[in-house]
Protein backbone atom coordinates (compact mmCIF):
# COMPACT_ATOMS: atom_id res chain seq x y z
CA UNK A 1 0.00 0.00 0.00
CA UNK A 2 1.25 3.58 -0.90
CA UNK A 3 1.67 5.52 1.84
CA UNK A 4 2.60 9.33 1.67
CA UNK A 5 5.34 11.10 4.06
CA UNK A 6 4.96 14.64 5.30
CA UNK A 7 7.90 14.05 7.88
CA UNK A 8 7.73 16.47 10.65
CA UNK A 9 6.14 20.09 10.50
CA UNK A 10 6.72 22.66 12.32
CA UNK A 11 6.48 26.35 12.64
CA UNK A 12 8.88 29.07 13.61
CA UNK A 13 8.49 30.68 17.20
CA UNK A 14 8.42 34.09 16.17
CA UNK A 15 5.68 33.74 13.70
CA UNK A 16 3.74 31.19 15.75
CA UNK A 17 1.12 34.18 16.57
CA UNK A 18 0.08 34.66 13.12
CA UNK A 19 -0.35 31.04 11.70
CA UNK A 20 -1.93 28.44 13.72
CA UNK A 21 -0.61 24.28 13.44
CA UNK A 22 -4.31 22.89 12.44
CA UNK A 23 -3.87 25.63 9.22
CA UNK A 24 -0.26 23.85 8.17
CA UNK A 25 -1.81 20.59 8.54
CA UNK A 26 -4.58 21.53 5.92
CA UNK A 27 -2.23 23.05 3.45
CA UNK A 28 0.20 19.73 4.01
CA UNK A 29 -3.13 17.43 3.57
CA UNK A 30 -4.26 19.62 0.66
CA UNK A 31 -0.59 18.43 -0.91
CA UNK A 32 -1.10 14.86 0.48
CA UNK A 33 -4.79 14.57 -1.35
CA UNK A 34 -3.63 15.69 -4.84
CA UNK A 35 -0.48 13.06 -4.42
CA UNK A 36 -3.57 10.43 -3.36
CA UNK A 37 -5.13 10.93 -6.50
CA UNK A 38 -2.43 11.13 -8.69
CA UNK A 39 -0.45 8.14 -7.06
CA UNK A 40 -3.39 5.82 -5.56
CA UNK A 41 -1.73 6.41 -1.77
CA UNK A 42 -4.05 5.27 0.97
CA UNK A 43 -2.15 6.83 4.06
CA UNK A 44 -0.70 9.63 5.27
CA UNK A 45 2.86 9.38 7.56
CA UNK A 46 3.87 11.99 9.89
CA UNK A 47 6.88 11.73 12.44
CA UNK A 48 6.66 14.01 15.67
CA UNK A 49 8.88 14.00 19.05
CA UNK A 50 7.03 12.12 21.46
CA UNK A 51 5.36 15.78 23.85
CA UNK A 52 1.70 14.97 24.25
CA UNK A 53 0.68 18.12 22.95
CA UNK A 54 1.74 16.75 19.71
CA UNK A 55 0.39 13.50 20.21
CA UNK A 56 -2.89 15.10 21.28
CA UNK A 57 -3.35 17.37 18.19
CA UNK A 58 -2.42 14.86 15.36
CA UNK A 59 -5.28 13.04 16.82
CA UNK A 60 -7.71 15.55 17.12
CA UNK A 61 -6.77 15.49 13.40
CA UNK A 62 -7.38 12.03 13.01
CA UNK A 63 -3.81 10.42 13.00
CA UNK A 64 -3.46 6.93 15.42
CA UNK A 65 -0.08 5.77 16.77
CA UNK A 66 1.39 3.48 14.56
CA UNK A 67 4.86 3.03 16.47
CA UNK A 68 8.58 4.31 17.57
CA UNK A 69 10.73 4.99 14.64
CA UNK A 70 13.65 2.50 14.13
CA UNK A 71 16.18 5.08 13.92
CA UNK A 72 15.38 7.81 16.42
CA UNK A 73 13.01 8.58 19.56
CA UNK A 74 10.40 10.01 16.81
CA UNK A 75 6.80 8.60 16.76
CA UNK A 76 5.28 7.84 13.58
CA UNK A 77 1.55 8.38 13.28
CA UNK A 78 -0.48 7.67 9.47
CA UNK A 79 -4.08 8.69 9.03
CA UNK A 80 -6.13 6.68 6.33
CA UNK A 81 -7.17 8.88 3.62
Amino acid sequence: MAVVLIGQLGKDTAHAPYISGSYILELAMNIVYRISALAGCRIALLECVPIDKLLDFYKSNGFVFLQQSRDSELLQLIRFL
